[in-house]
């Protein structure tokens, strides 16, 4: 039934546009990232800030690269310093350099959890890693 409904929809989908725009709506729609992981730093930067930045990179790449290829899992690394950022302070109850992990449904963000363990395990990169990993599997 459930395909009956898909191929009618398909039909008048294909009576009121073109092939092309459907493939472009196809491909936004799969380009739009399910989990979003949030570096938030500040323009003062240390090396454990840099070194949170670079594990969280290496992390992803190493474990979620294909998702990233996909557009599954998206990084954005943000300055809260900077004006058009300084409203994820708030919106995230931030007070330190953080790693926010946001999970959307449909491009509207359903839950989020602040990775508040970083700092613990910043002079252990193995275990930095696999906190990273681990939080991120837990949501996919």
């Amino acid at each position: 039934m459930k395909k009956i409904i898909y191929l009618l929809f398909l039909f008048l989908l294909t009576a009121c546009t073109s092939a092309k725009e459907i493939s472009q709506q196809i491909e936004t729609n799969n380009k739009n990232p399910n989990i979003i992981v949030y570096y938030f730093h500040t323009t003062q930067r240390c090396s454990s800030c840099i070194k949170i930045e670079k594990y969280t990179k290496e992390a992803l790449q190493e474990s979620f690269a294909k998702e990233i290829e996909k557009g599954i899992i998206e990084l954005k690394v943000l300055n809260t310093d900077e004006k058009p950022n300084k409203h994820y302070i708030k919106d995230y109850n931030l007070y330190t350099k953080s790693i926010i992990i946001s999970v959307l449904s449909k491009g509207k963000e359903t839950k989020w959890g602040n990775l508040e363990k970083i700092w613990f395990y910043l002079n252990d990169e193995k275990e930095f890693k696999n906190y990273i990993k681990t939080e991120i599997k837990k949501n996919i």
